[in-house]
């Protein structure tokens, strides 16, 4: 079974917004696969820029009390589903490719 995290690496804020302060504009961040001891990853770094965190008249979460969760919705919700299962299938295949035993044959004919 394959399980994915995100690995959240930064998160770029304007220091004020429509009278909001630290509002998160871009999310530095990979993706990151692993099923038993192989494990892949989804480029070194992805960017990931929102329109932004925070729309007026939106609820709006401070800084300091974002979570883990909320940041990973902003990724999936501003990927998509089907880019997010097409990123997610990626990372497994690459995974199965790793995991599967490989075996060099000598030639079935002559040199």
């Amino acid at each position: 079974m394959v399980q994915y995290d995100y690995e959240i690496y930064s998160l770029m804020s304007y220091p004020t917004y429509q009278g909001e302060s630290d509002v998160v504009f871009k999310i530095v961040y990979q993706l990151v696969a692993t099923s038993g001891s192989a494990r892949a990853t989804y480029n070194e770094y992805s960017t990931v820029g929102l329109d932004v965190a925070y729309q007026s008249g939106s609820s709006f979460v401070p800084y300091d009390q974002l979570t883990k969760d909320i940041v990973v919705g902003w990724i999936e919700s501003t990927l998509g589903q089907e880019e997010a299962n097409k990123v997610k299938n990626k990372l497994k295949n690459t995974i199965e490719s790793q995991t599967l035993t490989q075996v060099v044959l000598p030639l079935p004919f002559g040199n």
